[in-house]
């Protein structure tokens, strides 16, 4: 848990320092990680025995997605999403980003699924270029619950795999 923590607290460095008003508060927390790993949705991606990043992968509903605006998504698909994923600090620039998108669509393949939905701040460029690159095509836009003072404004994200 402890190493999770910390690859948050870089990320929020980071992302503070782009100015983008995600991961300001308190979320994600240590809480929100124990329940990922609690229902077993918490993976954590390693280079030989470093963890180089981690994501939550989610089977749930995601509340938020069904009330996307300005597209849609792909219609009667079951999807997964992908939620809490960073990489270490000294992985940045490694192709480790890329190593952990390979992985949460492993991991979809493994619950059955084709269909990876997720979404990221409007302003948090690196991760768009990042889902764009991966395969992911821009969907909508998407408020999810956010902290408050925090912008919930949310661009929507989704991959079909190939069978």
């Amino acid at each position: 848990m402890a190493v999770i923590l910390e690859i948050v607290r870089y990320a929020r460095k980071t992302l503070k320092k782009q100015r983008v008003d995600q991961w300001q508060g308190e979320y994600p927390d240590e809480a929100a990680f124990r329940a990922d790993m609690a229902r077993g949705e918490c993976f954590v991606v390693l280079h030989g025995e470093e963890v180089g990043g981690f994501f939550t992968l989610s089977t749930r509903e995601e509340e938020s997605y069904a009330r996307i605006t300005d597209g849609k998504w792909t219609e009667g698909m079951a999807y997964c999403t992908l939620h809490r994923a960073a990489v270490a600090k000294d992985f940045r620039g490694s192709g480790m980003a890329e190593k952990l998108i390979a992985c949460v669509e492993q991991q979809a393949r493994a619950l059955g699924l084709r269909c990876i939905r997720t979404d990221t701040h409007r302003k948090n460029k690196p991760m768009q270029r990042l889902l764009r690159d991966s395969g992911f095509r821009y969907r909508g836009n998407v408020q999810v619950q956010a902290e408050p003072g925090h912008d919930p404004a949310r661009q929507a994200y989704e991959k079909i795999l190939k069978k």
